[in-house]
């Protein structure tokens, strides 16, 4: 990945590799915060602050939730 700072923006750009590679990721994070909420044995801020890490990951990479695959996905462009 490569991060460009400009004056009044910062631009990431990625490999389909690296993106997809990020994609992997946010579901392994959705899989251990389930797992989290069935064990219940953490406390609660903990949980609070990875799933509002996980919602701003996932809108940052513009992700759709595949209610067939159970998991993150990659929009389709166009939709």
């Amino acid at each position: 990945m490569k991060v460009k700072h400009l004056k009044n923006k910062v631009v990431i750009e990625s490999s389909k590799e690296d993106y997809y590679d990020l994609v992997n990721r946010i579901n392994q994070l959705n899989g251990v915060l389930n797992t989290l909420h069935e064990i219940n044995d953490l406390y609660l801020s903990d949980i609070t602050t990875l799933e509002k890490l996980r919602y701003e990951v996932v809108d940052l990479l513009d992700l759709g939730w595949s209610s067939d695959k159970y998991k993150y996905v990659v929009q389709e462009e166009g939709k």
